[in-house]
């Protein structure tokens, strides 16, 4: 329900706020001017809460409103002035959504043009096909010159990269026969396949029978915000610390803590264990609560630590939301160089 001061302004604001709400398919109604030029703060002083809840009573659907505002202001008199004001109002019925209100809105009009609501509607009709098909042109006009633009883009970018090729070539001062092909040899590739390593497996019997994770490999975990992400990288880390026992993993996280982390580790790891007091393990929740109070001692919780504990000189956490892109290359450089087969987990 809209009600604003009954001056100009107050009067654009109201239909500006029709057209807003109409364009997102919200149904508006509209109060009649307030008495006495009142503002609606003044109404309530003046005639108090009960009188205001009549007058809100009063209130017409916004496109009515707007549809009797538009015919009240302009000049009906003659045949000119009303083919100008039928214009006028078909561009406004146009963008309605609803098609009640398309109809009671043509009603209303039709009452001020003594014209049939039959006819104004086919009027319509012919207006809205018009304007689709204008739209459609201008979309094509602007695909089309898009697409003439990305055109010349790719053209030039391409006769660049040949370019920038020719000079690199040239600048190696390469022998011809350097470049050439070479014919397939191979028993040479059958024997370097076979000290190709197989990669790690996930630990999950029918995602191992299409993935393997090899060295040097970067892989993405994409879902939207809290879907899962971080609960399946963690599950991951676990089942690699049991499958690969010599490997070290270093686990950055950007969102959660280390006691966070932590906590999310061991609710896992309730969850896995055979004689779980709780078959689907303790939640986050649990057991941060746990870790708050403890009041009563739980085995499955201080199994699960225990058996953290474990990992303690094969598992890393580094829990930093400041750590930058480069410095992660740099730490990755780093690692590198140690020359052991660390897994890093983002």
């Amino acid at each position: 329900i809209i009600c604003l001061d009954p001056d100009r302004a107050g009067m654009e604001g109201v239909s500006k706020n029709v057209d807003n709400l109409g364009k997102i398919g919200i149904q508006s109604f509209v109060v009649p001017a307030l008495p006495n030029n009142l503002d609606p703060d003044e109404f309530v002083l003046t005639y108090g809460i009960s009188e205001w809840q009549s007058y809100l009573k009063l209130a017409r659907k916004g496109v009515i409103w707007k549809t009797q505002k538009l015919f009240d202001s302009l000049d009906i008199s003659s045949d000119l002035a009303k083919d100008q004001a039928m214009e006028e109002f078909l561009k406004f019925v146009s963008r309605i959504l609803n098609p009640i209100e398309t109809e009671e809105c043509l009603q209303t009009a039709g009452e001020y043009l003594k014209l049939s609501p039959c006819a104004l509607s086919l009027v319509l009709q012919d207006i809205c096909k018009r304007q689709s098909q204008e739209e459609l042109k201008q979309k094509v006009r602007f695909l089309l010159k898009q697409g003439q633009t990305d055109l010349e883009k790719e053209e030039v970018s391409f006769l660049e990269t040949i370019e920038k090729i020719k000079n690199d070539f040239s600048s190696l001062n390469l022998n011809q026969n350097s470049i050439l092909p070479v014919s397939l040899d191979v028993s040479d590739i059958r024997i370097e396949a076979g000290v190709v390593p197989e990669g790690k497996k996930s630990g999950y019997s029918e995602l191992d029978e299409t993935v393997a994770i090899m060295p040097s490999e970067l892989v993405v975990i994409g879902a939207r915000p809290r879907h899962g992400k971080t609960s399946f990288a963690c599950n991951l880390l676990m089942n690699w610390v049991n499958l690969y026992k010599n490997d070290p993993f270093i686990f950055f996280s950007y969102e959660v803590n280390s006691v966070q982390l932590f906590c999310k580790l061991v609710s896992l790891l309730t969850g896995r264990q055979r004689n779980s007091v709780k078959s689907i393990g303790y939640s986050y929740r649990d057991v941060a609560k746990y870790f708050q109070s403890r009041d009563n001692f739980n085995v499955d919780i201080e199994n699960a630590i225990e058996t953290l504990r474990r990992y303690e000189s094969q598992l890393f956490l580094v829990a930093n939301s400041g750590t930058t892109i480069d410095q992660l290359v740099s730490y990755s450089t780093q690692v590198k160089k140690i020359g052991e087969d660390w897994v890093l987990f983002w």
